[in-house]
C-alpha cells in the first residue's frame, strides 16, 4: 500500500481562509441587520439548492420522501418561531394600561393592596 504525499499549496490555503473570513463577516452583518432567523432560512435555502444541484450533477443520488417532507417542516418551524418572537416583542412594546387606585375606607392597608392588585 502506497502512501501519497500531501502537497501543501499556500495560495489554495490562503484563498480558502479568505473565503471563510468573508463568509463569517457577511453572516455577522446579516445577523446584525436582520436577525438569526434570517440566517437559518438562508441556510435552509442553501441546503435545498445544494440537494437539487447534487441530484442533477450526480443522478445516482436519490431524494427520499423523508428529505422532501423534512425541509418544509423545518422551514415551518423557523417561520413559526420568528412569528411568535415578533408577536411577543410587539406585545411587550405596547403601553400597559394604568389602573387608577381607588382608596377604600376599610383602613386595612393589606386588604386595600390586595384589592388594588386584583384589578
Amino acid at each position: 500500500m502506497e502512501v501519497s504525499q500531501l502537497q501543501f499549496n499556500f495560495w489554495i490555503f490562503f484563498s480558502n481562509a479568505l473565503c471563510a473570513l468573508a463568509l463569517n463577516f457577511s453572516i455577522f452583518l446579516v445577523i446584525g441587520r436582520t436577525g438569526a432567523v434570517t440566517i437559518r432560512v438562508a441556510g435552509m435555502l442553501k441546503n435545498w439548492i445544494l440537494i437539487a444541484l447534487s441530484t442533477v450533477i450526480f443522478p445516482e443520488s436519490t431524494i427520499t420522501g423523508l428529505n422532501i417532507t423534512g425541509y418544509p417542516i423545518a422551514l415551518y418551524g423557523v417561520v413559526m418561531y420568528n412569528y411568535i418572537k415578533v408577536k411577543d416583542v410587539r406585545a411587550s412594546q405596547q403601553p400597559t394600561e394604568i389602573i387608577p387606585y381607588q382608596i377604600t375606607k376599610t383602613g386595612d392597608l393589606r386588604r386595600d393592596l390586595l384589592t388594588f392588585m386584583r384589578h
